[in-house]
């Protein structure tokens, strides 16, 4: 399972946040959606929002789910490949076989149309290449200067 823990300056895009809920509900139930984000505003499709937050909330879900960080990410990863990016962006889906192949055109595809229409959102540059014939990796560059790689 990847290793989580690369803060990064910059803004995460809303989508994300909403992916998380919906993750949360379908996986570790509506009981630990509420602690998790209970006193929390409403995250909108809309913004962007700082990184501390999503790693915040990714924190209250490992300890109201009693599940580690990591697992808690790795979920939230293929879930949101699986689910939100499938939902969201069916033709792009479409033009490629799997979640892996997806991933790798990530960067072309939807980072740049999230730049062109949120520009706050400022969603990471990747550089992610195959790993192998079943996993990728990625090197993540936000403005703030920060670079995390990971594999999956």
């Amino acid at each position: 399972m990847p290793r989580f823990g690369c803060a990064l300056p910059d803004g995460v895009h809303g989508v994300i946040f909403q992916s998380f809920r919906d993750y949360l509900v379908a996986e570790h139930g509506r009981a630990v959606v509420h602690t998790v984000f209970d006193g929390e505003p409403e995250y909108l499709l809309s913004e962007a929002y700082p990184d501390a937050a999503l790693i915040r909330l990714i924190g209250a879900a490992a300890a109201a789910s009693g599940r580690d960080v990591d697992e808690i990410v790795y979920g939230l990863g293929v879930y949101t490949a699986e689910t939100t990016f499938s939902r969201l962006y069916p033709a792009f889906f479409d033009q490629t076989p799997t979640p892996r192949a997806f991933l790798l055109t990530v960067e072309e595809h939807i980072h740049e149309l999230i730049r062109a229409t949120i520009p706050r959102a400022g969603p990471p540059r990747l550089a992610i290449a195959p790993l192998g014939r079943t996993a990728s990796g990625s090197a993540t560059r936000r403005r703030g200067g920060s670079v995390c790689c990971c594999a999956g």
